[in-house]
């Protein structure tokens, strides 16, 4: 199955889950019977990307369903199917500009990847969600003219990315960095070529930031004119 940089179908988290070691192997290949419902949770996001959102919110509703119907599953599966399932209902609730809830869904998806990487240590790249989940907390408070709580979003995603703030905590306290995933994606190596451009995905510095600078970009007009300054984090 192709690797998917988007996310969508078969994101890179899952791809390295796979190759770390037994416990990921094992997780990774019972999750197969679950991940449909990502898969389809996904795809009614790129219908909500299109515009096209109530027929993205009603695949959204079917993935729902399915989630349901699994009964009782690991509790790092189930974790990672909420992160998907309340990431795209966020996104959702952006679009119909119910920004309250949509800040909720984010809240509840992060919670659900603290609870995964919490569970299951061969999920630990999928914590990188945590910084765009910060990042999307921007847009909203951007969409709503809160220009000051969005620039403390983007300070944090920012020292997220300088590795000084962690992206997480397990729920033993344990804070889980970008510095962290060097040794993780280190074990698994020799890599192919293709599978190192694929590592920097999550040990690139300039990786790290090209989300919330590509995110700056799109806004800056309006930003340029509340004269609100944002300054790069130092490496």
């Amino acid at each position: 199955m192709p690797i998917d940089r988007a996310n969508l179908t078969f994101p890179l988290w899952l791809y390295f889950a796979k190759r770390a070691g037994e416990e990921g192997r094992t997780w990774a290949a019972g999750f197969d019977k679950y991940a449909s419902a990502m898969k389809l949770g996904n795809r009614a996001l790129k219908f909500m990307r299109l515009h096209q959102v109530e027929e993205g919110y009603d695949l959204l509703q079917e993935s729902k369903a399915m989630i349901d119907d699994h009964g009782e599953i690991p509790s790092s599966m189930n974790a990672v199917l909420r992160r998907y399932y309340y990431g795209v209902s966020a996104f959702y609730s952006y679009c119909i500009e119910d920004f309250e809830m949509a800040s909720q869904q984010l809240t509840t998806a992060l919670e659900a990847v603290v609870e995964a990487v919490s569970e299951a240590k061969c999920l630990l790249l999928l914590s990188l969600d945590c910084q765009e989940f910060y990042v999307h907390h921007a847009r909203i408070a951007h969409k709503q003219g809160h220009l000051q709580e969005m620039q403390r979003w983007i300070d944090h995603a920012r020292a997220m990315a300088a590795n000084d703030e962690p992206l997480c905590r397990r729920r033993n306290g344990e804070a889980i960095f970008f510095s962290d995933f060097e040794g993780f994606l280190r074990a698994m190596e020799p890599f192919n070529e293709e599978e190192q451009d694929f590592a920097r995905d999550f040990t690139g510095l300039g990786v790290r930031t090209t989300f919330i600078d590509s995110f700056l970009q799109r806004i800056a007009p309006p930003v340029e004119k509340t004269q609100v300054k944002y300054t790069q984090a130092e490496p």
